[in-house]
């Protein structure tokens, strides 16, 4: 099939692939970045593929499968080895050539990356990505809420087309002091602005994150993470507002309020393999200048 589209393309004077044996077979995979500029085989696959289960209760995805094709070494990543839509194995209560597994399990389940969530999820372990979805839980479908689910579930056969967001000095504090529970070192001035900036963008380069992020209160979330939009008058609460200065015995889950300060600072740093910081006084100010 390779050698003869190859040979098709020499003929009509076109752009051919190579046609000596040891060009292909070099014994080597090649990276889906030196794949990106080499057309895919055309086996008559949509660029938009629209994903509707009969009887199922969720609305249509509108599946960029063009996009998808160019992310992926091969079919298979999807496919199995068979090739075969997704439907054709599986249902919505599941049949013998799919294992039983369900439409369902197939498209969300978080452990397979053959699945939508589970490749996805996958992509959010990439150190510019984890230092914020290290604390954000992994949605699960059967608690998942109406504005997480609509992102895809939309019912629209078009694709949303969702623009880079910029972040406004105007909109987010260039400075925030953290004060509340200093005692040997001076308040920490954190340099808010230049943080969100960075994360915003690390999403704009993505067009996955762009499409999910949406808009700066995403990002936002990565650290207010129990953060309501729909509840706050007007900015993200503080940590100080849910997280107390003492530990809570009534809310064991709940870190007191500098273990929730270091967890998530530190954690997102060493995540993201930032350089700094490595010490307390990178971050703080010792009293008294010692």
């Amino acid at each position: 099939m390779c050698l003869n589209c190859h040979l098709h393309n020499k003929l009509e004077a076109k752009e051919a692939g190579p046609l000596k044996c040891s060009k292909c077979h070099t014994g080597k995979y090649k990276t889906i970045e030196e794949l990106k500029d080499i057309p895919r085989p055309e086996r008559d696959q949509p660029k938009i593929a629209f994903i509707n289960i009969e009887e199922a209760k969720m609305k249509g995805v509108s599946f960029d499968h063009e996009f998808h094709e160019k992310n992926n070494k091969t079919c298979r990543s999807c496919h199995h080895e068979t090739l075969k839509s997704c439907r054709e194995c599986h249902n919505l209560k599941g049949k013998q050539e799919g294992g039983f597994v369900n439409i369902l399990t197939a498209y969300h389940s978080q452990n397979s990356q053959m699945s939508c969530q589970g490749c996805h999820r996958n992509l959010t372990s990439k150190k510019e990505c984890i230092g914020c979805h290290y604390f954000i839980a992994p949605v699960k479908t059967e608690v998942a809420n109406k504005e997480i689910c609509s992102r895809c579930h939309s019912g629209k056969k078009e694709i949303e087309k969702v623009a880079p967001f910029i972040v406004s000095p105007q909109k987010v504090k260039e400075e925030v002091e953290i004060k509340h529970i200093e005692k040997e070192f001076n308040p920490v001035k954190m340099p808010h602005y230049k943080m969100v900036k960075k994360l915003a963008e690390i999403s704009n380069q993505s067009k996955v994150a762009t499409y999910f992020h949406k808009d700066l209160n995403t990002i936002c979330k990565g650290c207010h993470h129990k953060s309501k939009e729909e509840a706050e008058a007007k900015t993200a609460p503080l940590c100080v507002s849910c997280h107390s200065v003492s530990f809570d015995s009534q809310v064991p889950a709940r870190p007191r309020l500098q273990s929730a300060y270091h967890g998530m600072c530190i954690s997102c740093h060493e995540n993201m393999e930032l350089q700094k910081p490595k010490t307390c006084t990178d971050c703080h100010e010792r009293k008294g200048g010692i």
